[in-house]
């Protein structure tokens, strides 16, 4: 998503999950995914700084979750390298998440799913209850509309579109 969570001090959260354990320590083993799988975040010194860097990474981010919906032939290898998988389960976990829309087309923003994580975060002791983010402070709705019409506007790809 194209998200700026951060914590209270500004560092850069870890979110990105696709099932598993996130690099936050959080499990996400819903079977229907409610959450967000592909949350990208930036310390807010970062985006004071380079605001347009920032932007451009977005930009980037949405290009590439929109070639994994429409590359498959290119996105497998790349895939079966990264996680050391046998092919024909990479292929199956690829149309199961392609099937459920789990990587975002635009910019992904739902503040269903971004209150869900959050929620998960402070069940699963990523997120200290007492410093709950609210929406507004984990979405950079500004910085999202910008990349995403810098990247040929709001699309569908297949019934994915968020």
């Amino acid at each position: 998503r194209a998200a700026n969570a951060r914590r209270p001090d500004g560092s850069l959260v870890p979110v990105y999950c696709v099932g598993g354990r996130s690099p936050a320590g959080g499990f996400l083993n819903s079977p229907d995914i409610k959450g967000d799988v592909d949350a990208y975040g930036a310390a807010d010194s970062m985006l004071a700084k380079d605001r347009a860097v920032v932007r451009d990474v977005v930009i980037s981010l949405i290009e590439a979750n929109r070639m994994i919906y429409t590359q498959k032939e290119k996105v497998i290898p790349i895939m079966v390298e990264a996680t050391k998988k046998p092919q024909d389960a990479v292929n199956f976990a690829y149309d199961y998440l392609v099937k459920n829309c789990v990587w975002s087309v635009n910019t992904g923003f739902s503040r269903e799913r971004t209150e869900w994580s959050i929620e998960n975060g402070i069940e699963n002791g990523d997120i200290q209850a007492d410093k709950k983010p609210t929406y507004d402070q984990v979405v950079d709705v500004k910085l999202g509309e910008e990349a995403l019409k810098a990247a040929s506007g709001p699309t569908k790809i297949g019934g994915c579109g968020d």
